[in-house]
């Protein structure tokens, strides 16, 4: 006889957390389509990455920065992991290199754009020789009190979530302070399948593009930053709001704003770098009033009704290809980047509110934070840090061309700035 999860439980199917030490296991779902992504020969897809940025003020000594590193990635084995096996036997090995610290000297990349911050990363993270995240410091030159510090990290390996969550303790290493270290003894799938019960689901609909339809041949993406001062309420339904009121000029089909969800929510004491988010849709059919009351209230709908865990069993089946297929059936590439077949409308991903002093130490003083959006589609990335918003806003250069990004960050900084 099976049992029904309440909603609001998790479940007792599920380990107890404890301080871990190692990582030794199989690729989950969502650790296997963030692997696969950019393996394909046609892709246009770089790898995913997750990349938050520091700017602040300070000197940052490499010995001890890579000390801090080595020391919060022995907390946190999951800083540590490299790719062992193929398909359904690609597995984790918590053996890998620690991040290492990078000094970028010469570099006169504003951070406003995409433009030259390529050839800041040069190439790919490298999953099977331990290589899955770096940090970056970048500056003018070795006297420069200006530094951006950028981390970087694999999709298949950490969430934004997760991201931060290394970042803290490599800041608390630096300040000569406990760590917090990772307690998960169980994955993002085991939550999902075991713990609390979803209760919504989306509809069928068609999915609006947000910019009109693909104009040009101009393959990858492109990215804008606008930064916000002062207080933003109800900024994630606001985003939401006017987000569905540009796909409107465009589309008379339903605007899906997909919205990444951490899942820790459902355990509140676990600690982990790994992924663990689920994918949530607000869906604005044409015939719904754009009003704030109504989508907070959808919102609500959503997070009580757990939308966010989103396992099927389905999925699994993904492990079983290699990732070149995965990737070739999933993003952008040579044969589909000019009719795409959209998930959402746009995903909006809100990183949260941070002090300063949580990414302060070892000589340096943040002072703004920003999140690199994904390209396949409209993406915005926002993050806080102490009363100063940073939004992000990339998408498909088939979709920026023609001013269209520039209208749509006009319209974004009118509507954010009253």
């Amino acid at each position: 006889m099976s049992t029904v999860r309440p909603p609001d439980s998790v479940s007792a199917v599920l380990p107890p957390l404890a301080p871990l030490d190692r990582i030794d296991r199989r690729l989950t779902v969502s650790e296997y389509y963030h692997a696969a992504i950019g393996c394909h020969p046609q892709s246009h897809a770089r790898a995913h990455d997750v990349v938050i940025i520091l700017e602040g003020v300070g000197a940052v000594d490499p010995v001890t920065w890579q000390a801090a590193l080595d020391q919060a990635a022995e907390a946190n084995p999951g800083a540590r992991l490299r790719l062992v096996g193929k398909r359904q036997n690609a597995r984790w090995v918590s053996d890998g290199l620690p991040p290492q610290l990078r000094v970028v000297d010469g570099c006169t990349w504003d951070g406003r754009s995409d433009e030259g911050v390529e050839a800041l990363f040069g190439a790919d993270l490298d999953l099977e020789a331990g290589r899955a995240a770096e940090v970056l410091v970048v500056r003018a030159d070795p006297q420069a009190r200006d530094i951006k510090l950028i981390f970087r990290v694999s999709h298949a390996v950490m969430d934004g979530v997760g991201t931060l969550h290394f970042m803290q303790d490599t800041f608390r290493a630096l300040r000569g302070e406990p760590l917090l270290g990772s307690n998960a003894t169980y994955t993002d799938t085991d939550l999902m399948r075991d713990g609390p019960a979803r209760t919504v689901w989306p509809a069928k609909a068609e999915i609006a593009g947000m910019m009109g339809g693909v104009q040009g041949e101009a393959r990858g993406g492109t990215w804008r930053r606008i930064s916000l001062d002062g207080p933003q309420p109800n900024l994630l339904p606001r985003i939401v709001a006017l987000l569905a009121e540009y796909t409107r000029r465009h589309s008379d089909k339903t605007a899906r704003i997909g919205i990444p969800a951490n899942l820790r929510r459902h355990a509140p004491d676990l600690l982990a770098t790994m992924n663990f988010t689920g994918m949530t849709y607000v869906d604005l059919p044409p015939d719904v009033a754009i009003d704030i009351d109504d989508i907070k209230q959808r919102l609500k709908v959503l997070r009580d009704g757990n939308a966010d865990m989103n396992y099927r069993k389905i999925f699994e089946l993904m492990r079983y290809l290699p990732f070149a297929w995965v990737d070739g059936m999933v993003s952008i590439n040579d044969k589909n980047y000019r009719t795409p077949n959209l998930h959402e409308t746009a995903v909006l991903t809100v990183l949260g509110s941070f002090k300063k002093a949580l990414f302060s130490g070892g000589g340096f003083a943040a002072e703004s934070m920003y999140c690199l959006p994904q390209l396949e589609n409209v993406f915005v990335a926002v993050a806080r840090l102490q009363g100063h918003y940073e939004v992000c806003v990339g998408m498909p250069r088939v979709f920026a061309s023609n001013g269209r990004m520039d209208e749509l960050l006009d319209f974004m900084t009118r509507r954010l700035s009253t």
